[in-house]
This record gives C-alpha cells, sequence and structure tokens, in this order.
C-alpha cells in the first residue's frame, strides 16, 4: 500500500504525540494509508496513479483526515477546547480533495504515465487549385 502521509508527517502537521501515545507506529500508519485509499477515489477522477511525485500539502491534507479518524475512533469531546479543529480539518482536507478533483485546486504533483500516444491533428495538403467549383448557375446543379 502506498501512503501520501508518514506517521512522522502525521505527528509533525496533525496530532500531538502524547494524543496517540497508547497507539503503535503500525496502527498510525495504517490510519495514514486508510487516508490515502480516500485521497485516492477523489485523485483518480483527475489523475493518473500512483502518482510519482507529490509536494507536502498533499501529506497534509492527507494527516488532517488520518488525525481525525484516529481521534474519532479513539474518542474525543468536539466541544473541548481545540478538539473542534480536528474535524474542521478533517472538512477541509476532504473538500480540498472535490476541489482538486474539479479541478478548482492545482496541487503539485506528477501523475503516472498513461501510455496513450500523442497524437496529432490530421494534416491535408491539396495540389495547385483547377478553378473547378460550385458558382451557383444551372438551376443549383453546380459546374463541375
Amino acid at each position: 500500500m502506498f501512503s501520501y502521509c508518514t506517521v512522522a508527517q502525521l505527528l509533525a502537521f496533525a496530532l500531538p504525540a502524547e494524543a496517540v501515545q497508547n497507539l503503535s507506529n503500525l496502527q498510525l500508519q495504517a490510519e495514514c494509508d486508510a487516508a490515502s485509499t480516500l485521497a485516492d477515489s477523489y485523485l483518480r477522477g483527475r489523475y493518473a496513479l500512483p502518482l510519482i511525485s507529490f509536494d507536502i500539502e498533499l501529506s497534509m491534507q492527507v494527516a488532517y483526515i488520518a488525525a481525525y479518524n484516529i481521534l474519532a475512533s479513539r474518542g474525543y469531546n468536539p466541544e473541548a477546547g481545540a478538539d473542534s479543529i480536528y474535524r474542521d480539518r478533517w472538512v477541509a482536507a476532504v473538500e480540498w480533495f472535490k476541489g482538486v478533483q474539479r479541478q478548482a485546486i492545482h496541487p503539485n504533483v506528477q501523475p503516472s504515465p498513461t501510455g496513450d500516444p500523442v497524437l496529432t491533428f490530421p494534416q491535408v495538403n491539396t495540389a495547385q487549385e483547377r478553378g473547378w467549383g460550385y458558382d451557383g448557375s444551372n438551376g443549383g446543379r453546380g459546374v463541375w
């Protein structure tokens, strides 16, 4: 499974280490992987996957989704202090991915090559005009 977010990025961008001290790195990475799968469901509408490269903005959005999913399963109080920020970030991240899919947001990514041939429009060349053509006479039948 390919992930857009590492555990280190999750902890740097979205969650304090104290909030997940009872979870293993394997569990945290599984949440990052799940959030990356959600991201792919939006990205696949616009890009050939897997992405070859992407910038930190994509990792950050995935970290926000993973952080909310972790806290929602662990339990948190959205009415208490700063806890509401996790849901707000999750909503904003999902909206960000929707914007990418609609081509309203343009992240710095490099999609996989599609393998489609490069097609050009056909070229038409003609010889010199011979002076033939429709001149409107002869009852609409034309003179050729």
